[in-house]
């Protein structure tokens, strides 16, 4: 019986964990997307390749993600629970508080070790692959920016002025 109560209770912690998860990425991600809009727009990127850096971001964003979803999940596991009584009920059967939070550092010990992984394996490949793609995507086509009687600050720690332009800016 404890078995199946302490499945009950991960049961519990899963689904908000999931959504809290998606919303705390979103979230994240709503601070990088300005700049990959303004990339998108200036030098017209195709749709996989955003697809792609959203991912490569998204993935950067997993380990400050992970903490803040498994405490509200559990917060809202334990309170819902509690609302209904349920906690009650597992304690009059003679579930220990011990036994009561067996599944939850279960599960904690099971995204400490993901995170680890993902610190030590997937994070550093994604945040290079993610710079190395708004470096090539931010210097293609760079003299295409270049207007007459305005100024181009594009090229880091440097600010040109043209006078005129031949062909537009067009190779």
């Amino acid at each position: 019986m404890t078995k199946i109560l302490q499945r009950y209770l991960a049961y519990n912690f899963i689904l908000p964990f999931i959504l809290s998860s998606f919303f705390f990425i979103c979230f994240l991600l709503t601070f990088q997307l300005f700049r990959i809009t303004r990339i998108i727009i200036n030098k017209g990127v195709s749709l996989f390749s955003t697809f792609e850096m959203i991912g490569q971001i998204c993935i950067s964003f997993l380990p400050m993600a992970f903490p803040l979803s498994a405490l509200f999940a559990t917060i809202y596991a334990m309170s819902k629970l509690s609302d209904d009584s349920e906690i009650v009920v597992m304690r009059s059967f003679g579930l220990s508080k011990w036994k009561l939070f067996t599944p939850f550092l279960i599960l904690a010990l099971f995204l400490s070790a993901v995170v680890y992984s993902l610190n030590q394996n997937l994070i550093p490949i994604s945040r290079k692959n993610f710079k190395n793609n708004i470096i090539r995507l931010t210097s293609k086509g760079m003299i295409t920016g270049i207007r007459p009687g305005e100024f181009f600050s594009e090229i880091p720690r440097t600010i040109l002025f043209a006078e005129k332009v031949s062909n537009e800016g067009k190779s």
